[in-house]
């Protein structure tokens, strides 16, 4: 078995081999990049990332989420949820 460790580029090419691209802004994926190295993962299954991660514009934090869910703020001024 093969296992390599995935840099940003790597995974941001998985996301264009899936045609899902255009999901994230490219902070959001950084910061996706940052939340798979934190836990370790180990497998990159780009559809299960999008169905896990939004990326949401602060008008649309305000309406639907509450502070209770798992947020990250990014630099685009957008953020970033884990449902």
């Amino acid at each position: 078995m093969l296992v390599k460790r995935l840099n940003y580029e790597d995974l941001k090419n998985e996301f264009i081999r899936y045609a899902r691209e255009e999901q994230f802004s490219e902070d959001a994926l950084e910061a996706i990049y940052a939340l798979i190295n934190e836990d370790k993962v180990e497998v990159v299954d780009v559809i299960k990332f999008c169905s896990t991660y939004s990326e949401i514009t602060p008008e649309e934090f305000k309406e639907y989420y509450s502070k209770d869910i798992n947020v990250r703020r990014l630099l685009n001024g957008k953020y970033l949820v884990r449902h």
